[in-house]
């Protein structure tokens, strides 16, 4: 038998301008909704095993197939906490980190939160590890709702209501799945 080698596939994965995770709330007369969408470029490393053994290719779209399988995985689990507050935190089972540098008031209804995203850890898949590195935006839309259908004025809505938003506690993203499109398998020199 000859000696097993293996080589790293790497892949450039470009972030889609859509929410990655969202949740819905209903605190008795709003309805809030919160969208987080994160915007760039993403370096992903498949470390696992992906060279021919003994002179046998093996299929690229299996290293494919597996990275896809944790990008899901990654915005599975994303928690959002103080919500009533000015820096609302994001929390991720994955080990992203989230740091937020601005807040904007868009349309009446919604208030937005953006910052950097910062991915660098190794995800266990169930043959092997795949690495994701990169730096990109995210913004989280916190939007409200009135059940009898007025608008909510100019903005203030947040203020006159950061003691019920507060009182959520902890809002559990749903995880949307990803576009298999983006992603691009790169030299290992330019990842």
């Amino acid at each position: 038998m000859g000696a097993m080698v293996t080589t790293a596939r790497c892949y450039r994965y470009t972030l889609p301008p859509l929410p990655v995770a969202s949740a819905s709330v209903d605190i008795g007369y709003v309805g809030v909704t919160l969208a987080l969408t994160l915007g760039g470029d993403l370096d992903i490393v498949d470390g696992a095993a992906d060279a021919p053994i003994d002179g046998v290719p093996i299929d690229p779209s299996v290293s494919r197939a597996r990275v896809l399988r944790v990008l899901r995985e990654i915005t599975r689990g994303l928690m959002v906490t103080a919500l009533g507050s000015y820096e609302p935190r994001i929390t991720s089972p994955s080990g992203l980190r989230f740091e937020q540098t601005r807040r904007v008031l868009g349309d009446t209804d919604t208030m937005s939160f953006a910052g950097n995203c910062l991915f660098g850890s190794a995800y266990r898949s169930e043959d092997g590890d795949v690495q994701v590195f990169g730096e990109c935006g995210y913004q989280l839309d916190v939007t409200v709702a009135a059940y009898d259908g007025r608008e909510l004025g100019d903005g203030s809505w947040f203020e006159r209501h950061d003691q019920e938003l507060a009182a959520i506690g902890v809002v559990i993203l749903r995880a949307t799945p990803v576009s298999p499109g983006p992603l691009v398998a790169v030299d290992a020199k330019s990842a």
